[in-house]
């Protein structure tokens, strides 16, 4: 099932590098991109940048040592800000741990030839994928009733896969989702996904309410509730019924003019169907709106859907999260059936231990989040790539990977990583401390698409 790429209209090529590559020494090259150098190995030649990000920039290349085209991404000044560092080592230990046809594949990590106490930049080698849906959607190219099916499965499929694995990604949206020319879906950037959830689909969790980005954000988090991976589903109705529409269906300037917005097309609920909020200024605030005659109005907005895939929306469009269908339920839907048989349900995958997600939980220093992602690069090291280690930078703690890491910084927190008493991991400081205050402005969640 193709997709026309030359009907993306994306601007024109990429901008590509300027110049030759100029030698770096131990078996690394760089480029000059748009002003951005990149120091890569050798093996990797650089095509042009295809995106940027507010602390990386992805370039095209071909690896050649097999032949294919990569994604490298750069992450710079990694640890400028605390809060965006936590956020790029639990992406790294999800992409590590989450090994799935349907989940951008980390391929490895470029070490840097500094120490762990020095290194600055991050260089992640990860799979090519052609462009994302955000792009798709918005352009000429037709979708077919047979794109959206194989499209939404797939997006299904691996929300099946992340909640069986205790992992809710919390920001599902079309631009997070990479396709292929050839309709392949992968789901990408799980900087605000969180690990170890229990029980998804029975209780509630309490975290940050501030994550998914507006537009695709469920009602229990604009009621700043408890939520489950019920939140992921609510965000994948959203991108179906986008890809019916060509629009964002939900399209809110701010939390209650996002609320007005999805009871204009389900209604309001009644107080049963609200009482998930735990507080009782948003269950009064629901109860205050204004109930109106919304019947048919779903339907006029999403015309031209078909009667299957206008169902298996409004299954996920439910504003009670426990009334929502799983992803393992809308895999199983009628609109889907003739698409089902195409996958296999569950695709062998790398078995891969769970993570320790303690460091997730705990507030850690500097200089822990260096080691901790230093021992990520030593487990998604590419065997391949022959080049030692530099062992005597590497930690030492006594457990091994990042189980064993996390429960060291666990038992050491009170006398820090010195030995001295009084030590306690660092909380951070300026920008990182106005960070962890509030959530950072357009930056991962409030955003609207471009």
């Amino acid at each position: 099932m193709v997709l026309d790429l030359m009907e993306l209209d994306p601007g024109g090529p990429g901008a590509t590098p300027t110049g030759q590559p100029q030698k770096a020494g131990d078996g690394r090259k760089s480029y000059v991109v748009q002003g951005n150098t990149y120091v890569v190995d050798n093996r990797y030649d650089l095509v042009s940048q295809v995106g940027k990000g507010s602390y990386s920039f992805v370039c095209k290349a071909r690896d050649g040592k097999s032949g294919k085209f990569v994604a490298i991404k750069k992450i710079f000044d990694v640890f400028d800000d605390l809060v965006d560092a936590r956020r790029i080592l639990r992406e790294v230990v999800l992409l590590r741990y989450l090994r799935h046809p349907n989940v951008i594949t980390l391929v490895h990590i470029m070490r840097p030839r500094t120490s762990v106490k020095s290194f600055k930049d991050l260089y992640l080698v990860l799979e090519f994928m052609d462009t994302d849906l955000h792009k798709v959607v918005r352009s000429r190219q037709k979708l077919t009733e047979a794109h959206r099916k194989y499209l939404s499965y797939q997006l299904l499929r691996a929300l099946a896969f992340m909640h069986s694995k205790r992992v809710i990604h919390r920001d599902i949206k079309p631009g997070n989702l990479l396709v292929s020319v050839n309709s392949e879906l992968k789901v990408c950037d799980f900087g605000l996904a969180r690990g170890g959830v229990p029980a998804l689909a029975t209780e509630g969790l309490e975290l940050t309410d501030y994550v998914v980005t507006r537009w695709y954000r469920p009602p229990e988090m604009l009621l700043m509730a408890r939520y489950t991976g019920g939140i992921d589903l609510w965000s994948a109705g959203c991108v179906i019924a986008e890809m019916v529409t060509r629009r964002a269906v939900f399209p809110g300037r701010d939390y209650i003019h996002q609320l007005n917005l999805i009871t204009e097309l389900i209604g309001v609920p009644e107080p049963d169907d609200v009482a998930f909020a735990t507080s009782s200024e948003a269950r009064q605030f629901v109860r205050n709106m204004t109930r109106k005659d919304v019947s048919g109005a779903f339907q006029t907005k999403l015309a031209a859907a078909s009667p299957a895939c206008f169902d298996l929306i409004t299954k996920l469009l439910v504003f009670n999260p426990f009334k929502r269908i799983s992803a393992t339920e809308a895999m199983k839907h009628t609109w889907l059936a003739d698409v089902e048989d195409m996958f296999d349900e569950d695709p062998e995958v790398p078995e891969v231990s769970e993570p320790d997600w303690q460091f997730d939980q705990i507030e850690i220093s500097e200089e822990n989040l260096r080691r901790l992602l230093w021992r990520e690069m030593e487990l998604t090291q590419d065997p391949s790539d022959d080049e030692p280690v530099a062992a005597t930078e590497s930690p030492k703690e006594t457990g091994t990977g990042l189980v064993g890491m996390a429960m060291n910084l666990l038992q050491r927190v009170g006398r820090g990583l010195s030995g001295s008493k009084n030590e306690v991991p660092q909380k951070p400081e300026g920008p990182a401390a106005a960070s962890a205050a509030q959530p950072p402005p357009n930056r991962h969640t409030d955003a609207q698409p471009s």
